[in-house]
């Protein structure tokens, strides 16, 4: 648990103070760490999140299984970073490696704000796939 600073109230547009959960995983393909996820979930949203539950499951199963809150909208942006200390050691990479940074906000069915999420990649490992439909030409 941890109280939303400035930073975090500006980017998930709540009051600073606001308590929140923290959940940060690292997933790995053979052994190497591909990815370091953060979410940030205010207390009220699921005041008996522990950390056995947070253990066991992916966040967004936990929240849309165990906690059954739908999930309507996502805000997500998706940019090159460079890491830092703490991001080189837990990937294994050098700092200052390029990674993609896929953040986003999470909104149930009621418009209500339930998660940020930050996710540093590597580059070689994700790929991201758009389909758009056109309208009929005449």
């Amino acid at each position: 648990k941890l109280d939303a600073n400035q930073h975090l109230s500006s980017k998930m547009l709540i009051p600073e103070h606001t308590p929140l959960f923290k959940i940060a995983t690292i997933h790995y393909e053979h052994l190497l760490p591909i990815s370091f996820d953060t979410y940030y979930i205010p207390v009220d949203i699921f005041p008996n999140l522990t950390l056995d539950m947070a253990k066991r499951k992916p966040f967004m199963e936990l929240l849309q299984n165990d906690m059954q809150i739908p999930i309507a909208k996502s805000n997500q942006k998706v940019t090159l970073i460079y890491t830092n200390e703490m991001e080189s050691q837990l990937l294994r990479v050098e700092p200052g490696s390029p990674m993609m940074k896929y953040k986003g906000l999470v909104y149930d069915q009621k418009g209500r704000f339930i998660t940020f999420f930050e996710r540093i990649m590597r580059m070689e490992r994700y790929a991201f796939v758009r389909e758009a439909t056109l309208p009929a030409q005449e």
